[in-house]
């Protein structure tokens, strides 16, 4: 099949190895040119341009999409279709053009719910039990073209963004080796999406990582899974009378009974050291943190934080 992968993120690079293991290599691929990186600020390629280089494949370069250099470029190339995985950016119109058979976006959600920039963390966040991939026809609007095939995947309660985004670029690389061949000979029923059962998702901030104690276990838990790999979640503790940040990485949900104590609920972010577990109280319930990352200091795990540090209250 002659056809170009777009994509420029992990979760871009996953759906394309499992091309590549399964011999279902793109003829070309689109992705942003190395970015410096770092103090030094090294030029560094992406997965997706490593990924690419390593198995020769072609690469163009497509910072500037509307670019006419990069539009005459990929003109000359004559790709057939495009499939395009966590792109970053939007597909201008005079692009969609260029492939015959258009793009097809994996997207990771069942459209047309949660289209936008964060699929899998808006699910997480949202505490949802099932999940899945889309693959659709690509418009010029937000995730809202015609659907070509679908498939679901079950969220686990310990799923985080990336053991969730592992599984959905996985099974979604899955399906786009299964039906695009179908598609290309006109053998796929397609399907509208019901604009008035779309929801949206946004882009998370730094600010949406703050971890506010005053909430539930579970809903402090689900923004962690969610948020911690990016933007981060985290929250402030006083030290030396003053007031320092306190990344959290990684954090269990705990149920009192499980640990075999009778902890009612303290004042939220009350810290409760309990047989090696540094333990945070929330409204109704604990939030066991695994390994957090004090400001200017490297990752810990949460004992080890606490055996430093002793501190009391966490807000």
């Amino acid at each position: 099949m002659n056809f170009c992968f777009l994509g420029n993120s992990h979760f871009s690079a996953i759906v394309l190895q499992n091309l590549l293991n399964n011999n279902f290599a793109p003829n070309l691929v689109i992705t942003t040119s190395p970015k410096p990186i770092g103090r030094k600020q090294i030029l560094t390629s992406n997965e997706v341009d490593i990924l690419a280089q390593n198995n020769n494949i072609k690469i163009i370069y497509g910072d500037h999409l509307n670019d006419n250099v990069f539009l005459d470029t990929l003109k000359q190339e004559k790709i057939d279709l495009g499939v395009l995985a966590s792109f970053g950016k939007i597909i201008p119109k005079t692009m969609i053009k260029l492939f015959p058979y258009g793009i097809i976006n994996i997207h990771p959600s069942l459209l047309p719910k949660y289209r936008g920039p964060s699929p899998i963390q808006t699910a997480l966040l949202n505490g949802d039990t099932e999940t899945g991939v889309t693959l659709f026809i690509l418009s010029e609007g937000i995730d809202d073209g015609p659907i070509i095939g679908e498939v679901h995947q079950t969220i686990d309660p310990d799923d985080t963004f990336q053991t969730l985004s592992k599984k959905l670029a996985d099974i979604g690389a899955t399906l786009a080796i299964n039906i695009l061949p179908e598609y290309k000979n006109g053998k796929v029923f397609v399907r509208t999406q019901k604009d008035s059962d779309a929801t949206f998702t946004k882009k998370f901030t730094y600010k949406d990582g703050k971890i506010n104690w005053n909430n539930t276990s579970q809903a402090i838990y689900n923004q962690i899974r969610a948020l911690s790999h990016e933007p981060g979640t985290y929250c402030f503790f006083d030290k030396n009378k003053k007031q320092q940040t306190l990344k959290i990485h990684q954090a269990n949900l705990i149920i009192p009974d499980k640990l075999l104590i009778d902890i009612s609920p303290s004042t939220p972010g009350t810290a409760i050291f309990h047989n090696n577990h540094f333990l945070i109280s929330s409204t109704d319930g604990l939030i066991d943190l695994l390994l957090v990352q004090p400001e200017g200091k490297n990752i810990m795990s949460g004992p080890a934080f606490w055996h430093g540090n002793k501190i009391s209250l966490l807000y």
